[in-house]
């Protein structure tokens, strides 16, 4: 939004009103992003993550979305806090949130489907997981996540279809239906996630 890149520039300049904007526009957003990943202090990663934006100037080139850069940063600060409150070799390609965290979240719903969901998406390696969540949840397009992932979209899309598969794969073997089909469009599945916000 161009609105949120002048926001974020006034607010670098040292405009504390247009951080407190911009802050409030992202905040749930950003705070729902580690809400699910960690039992452990949402809302410090949360405010870390702004000030990060704030602090890398450079690293926001003006490519993509401040939404997106977002993302990327809170991405990073989330597997850095992995690394130091965890162990240092966590490897979120491989390792799931409920390796690292089993404690339940408060977020799961008391219905049934939505706790299975939300439980099989934290069984997931936890770049799975993100990448899921800011498609499916954030609504952010392959072109948005190629930067918030530092690749080409089309890498994003062979991503999110490899996702979607491990998805799929330990629904079944956990007993229940996701409602998948083989397009993977999942329509359905989305608004399902989105019922998990809380």
């Amino acid at each position: 939004m161009d609105e949120d890149f002048d926001l974020l520039e006034r607010w670098r300049g040292g405009e504390r009103s247009a951080g407190e904007v911009l802050v409030t526009r992202h905040f749930g957003a950003v705070r729902r992003f580690f809400v699910n990943k960690t039992s452990r202090d949402p809302d410090d990663l949360t405010q870390t993550t702004f000030l990060r934006c704030v602090e890398q100037r450079e690293a926001f080139a003006g490519r993509g979305s401040v939404r997106a850069f977002l993302f990327g940063v809170a991405r990073n600060v989330l597997y850095e806090h992995y690394r130091k409150v965890y162990r240092a070799d966590v490897e979120p390609a491989q390792t799931s949130v409920a390796d690292l965290d089993p404690t339940p979240s408060q977020m799961v719903s008391d219905i049934q489907w939505h706790g299975q969901l939300f439980d099989t998406l934290r069984a997931l390696p936890a770049e799975m997981q993100v990448l899921l969540e800011l498609h499916y949840w954030e609504g952010l397009s392959t072109a948005e996540l190629g930067v918030v992932f530092d690749v080409a979209p089309g890498t994003i899309k062979s991503r999110l279809f490899t996702a979607r598969g491990e998805l799929r794969e330990r629904a079944r073997r956990r007993g229940f239906d996701l409602g998948l089909g083989k397009d993977a469009t999942i329509p359905g599945w989305a608004r399902n996630l989105a019922d998990l916000r809380g």
